[in-house]
């Protein structure tokens, strides 16, 4: 394989960044002012499982 089709196959950045936002509004209704103590594992735990 050469190194420009290499590059275009896996290194190629993604045009849009619609995955990326809803992470962050997945992640701001996860942390809301009610749940300000949640620990960071438990945090991580929730987005991971409204994400999947």
């Amino acid at each position: 394989m050469e190194k420009n089709s290499f590059t275009k196959k896996y290194l190629a950045i993604l045009a849009t960044s619609a995955s990326s936002e809803r992470l962050f509004s997945d992640t701001s209704n996860v942390m809301t002012v009610r749940r300000t103590s949640l620990l960071p594992s438990n945090f991580e735990h929730l987005v991971f499982c409204k994400r999947n």
